[in-house]
C-alpha cells in the first residue's frame, strides 16, 4: 500500500534522479481524465517527470515515470487515483531524460526496477506477515512463486525446525494464514534484489540476534557463491570435477540423451511453431504487409490494430517482438519511418447502461469495423464524473499545509481559517520562456531572474 510521503522525505531522492525542481502539485482531474492514462491526459503540454510515493509499512520510497499537464494557472496533474488523495509530490527537469518507469530509494541508493520482457522472470524482495500483528516476521528474495513456496507441506515437513516454518506451523494451527508484502519488484539485477533484502534484514533485526528483532532470518546476506560461467574443475578442482563430468554425462547416456522422457507442452509447441513461422518472413515481406496495413488504417497504426489486421491477413502478427529484424527495432517504428505512418493510441469511446449502471469501453475503430458490437441498452458515456466528490471544490490549506477540497462557500475559507493554495503565489516566465508559479518571496523573483506575467499573457 502506497501513501503520500512528506516534501521533506523526497528532497534527498529527487537530486539524486536528477530533478531539479520538487512541488506540490494539485490534482485537478477532468471529467475525460483517465486513471493510469497520465501520458494520454497530457497530450498538449505535458511536463514529464517523477511522482512520489512511499510504502505504508516500511517507508520504503518510490518514484514513477509521470505526466503532468502546463496550464496558464501553472502545473496541474490532471490523472484521477483511486485513494482520492487531493495532491502528488512532483520533481522534474527539463534536461532530464526519463528512461525509467520506476525507481526505488534504500538505504540513500537509487535502484532501478526494469520492465519485465517477454519471458524473463523479473526478481523481487518480499515479507511474510503474521495476521495476527501485522508485523513482518521473515524476509526473502525470489523469482516467479517463490514467496508461496514456504506454504507447501514439503517445506514445512523437510523444515520445521527452522523459526519461519514454526510460526507457519502455529497460525495454520490457530486458522490463520501468513499473508505477503512486496518491498520491491520487477528487479533485474539479482545483486540488487539481495542488497535490498539484506538491508531490509539488518533494517528490522533477527530475532535472538539483534536487539528487539522481529525476523526468524537465519542470516542478513543469504546469496550463494557465485558458480556462473564456471567449469566443474574450477568449482572442485581438476581431479572431481572431471569425476562429476564423467558420472553426469553417463546418466544421461543411461537415460536415452538429455529429452529422453520430457515433452514439449501445448505452450512451448506453439512458441516454437510461432518462431518457426517467423523465420520464414523476410524483412521485404514484413514491409510489404506494413504498406497494405498502413494504408488499411489511414496511416493511424498502433499495436492493436497490426496484431488484429495481421490475424486476419496471414501476416505475421508477432513480428514487431521479434528482435533479430530490423537490426532490433520495432516493426512498427520502421512502417512510420518508411510509409508516413503515425504511431498513435486509439480513442477509448466509453458507454454505459441506462438502469444497470455497469460500462463498455472499446476503440472507436473497432466498432467501425464491426469487430465488437454494442451490447443492447448501453448509451455514451461513462455514466459517472471522474471528479467524484471533488466536482465545484477547489484547493486550499489549513494551518499546518494539509491540503484540502472545499466548497467555496466553506465557512473556514470565509473566516480566513483555511486559504487557497495559490495565495501569495505569482505566475512568473523564467530565461528559457518556461512558465512558472513561485512564491512572492522567491529570491530568483524578487532579483529579476523570474519574471512576472499576467496569466492572461500566456494565452496570446
Amino acid at each position: 500500500m502506497f501513501i503520500v510521503p512528506e516534501f521533506e522525505e523526497c528532497i534527498d531522492f529527487a537530486k539524486k534522479i536528477g530533478c531539479s525542481q520538487l512541488i506540490q502539485i494539485p490534482i485537478e482531474p477532468r471529467e475525460f481524465d483517465l486513471p493510469y492514462r497520465c501520458h494520454d491526459n497530457c497530450l498538449y503540454n505535458p511536463i514529464l517527470g517523477y511522482y512520489f510515493v512511499k510504502d505504508y509499512d516500511t517507508d520504503i520510497l518510490h518514484a514513477y515515470k509521470h505526466s503532468v499537464l502546463l496550464t496558464d494557472k501553472g502545473l496541474i496533474d490532471v490523472t484521477p487515483t483511486f485513494d482520492n488523495r487531493t495532491y502528488n509530490i512532483f520533481g522534474y527537469d527539463k534536461n532530464l531524460i526519463y528512461s525509467e518507469e520506476c525507481l526505488t530509494y534504500l538505504d540513500s541508493c537509487v535502484y532501478i526496477n526494469k520492465d519485465k520482457h517477454k519471458d524473463q522472470d523479473m526478481y523481487y524482495v518480499y515479507g511474510l506477515i503474521d495476521p495476527r500483528t501485522n508485523g513482518v516476521f521473515y524476509i526473502g528474495k525470489g523469482k516467479g512463486v517463490r514467496w508461496q513456496s514456504h506454504y507447501s507441506e514439503k517445506e514445512i515437513k523437510q523444515n520445521n525446525v527452522h523459526l519461519k516454518t514454526k510460526r507457519i506451523i502455529e497460525l495454520k494451527e490457530l486458522g490463520y494464514d501468513p499473508t505477503v508484502t512486496f518491498f520491491a519488484q520487477n528487479i533485474e539485477d539479482e545483486t540488487v534484489a539481495y542488497d535490498i533484502e539484506a538491508s531490509l534484514i539488518q533494517s528490522y533485526g533477527r530475532l535472538n540476534y539483534e536487539e528487539n528483532g522481529t525476523l526468524t532470518n537465519i542470516t542478513i546476506d543469504s546469496r550463494p557463491p557465485n558458480w556462473k560461467n564456471k567449469t566443474y574443475e574450477e568449482i572442485y578442482g581438476e581431479e572431481q570435477g572431471k569425476e562429476i563430468k564423467e558420472k553426469k554425462a553417463k546418466q544421461q547416456r543411461e537415460r536415452g540423451g538429455y529429452f529422453k522422457g520430457h515433452k514439449h507442452t501445448e505452450e512451448s509447441k506453439k512458441k516454437i511453431g510461432e518462431n518457426s513461422l517467423l523465420h520464414a518472413y523476410t524483412e521485404e515481406d514484413i514491409l510489404e504487409y506494413g504498406k497494405l496495413f498502413c494504408k488499411f488504417f489511414d496511416n493511424d497504426i498502433n499495436t492493436k490494430k497490426w496484431i488484429w489486421w495481421a490475424t486476419n491477413n496471414n501476416a505475421p502478427a508477432h513480428c514487431l517482438r521479434y528482435e533479430n529484424r530490423f537490426e532490433g527495432r520495432n516493426a512498427l517504428e520502421v512502417f512510420s519511418e518508411k510509409f508516413g505512418a503515425r504511431i498513435k493510441m486509439s480513442p477509448l469511446l466509453w458507454f454505459h447502461h441506462s438502469e444497470t449502471k455497469e460500462t463498455f469501453r472499446c476503440c472507436d475503430w473497432e466498432l467501425k469495423l464491426n469487430i465488437v458490437k454494442l451490447p443492447d441498452g448501453y448509451i455514451k458515456g461513462r455514466g459517472t464524473s471522474t471528479f467524484g466528490d471533488n466536482k465545484g471544490k477547489f484547493a486550499v490549506k489549513d494551518s499546518l499545509g494539509n491540503i484540502l477540497r472545499i466548497d467555496k462557500n466553506d465557512p473556514r475559507f470565509k473566516s480566513g481559517e483555511l486559504v487557497s493554495i495559490n495565495k501569495n503565489k505569482v505566475n512568473v516566465l523564467d530565461k528559457d520562456g518556461n512558465i512558472l508559479k513561485v512564491d512572492v518571496n522567491d529570491p530568483r523573483y524578487l532579483s529579476g531572474e523570474l519574471i512576472f506575467r499576467n496569466p492572461a499573457d500566456f494565452k496570446k
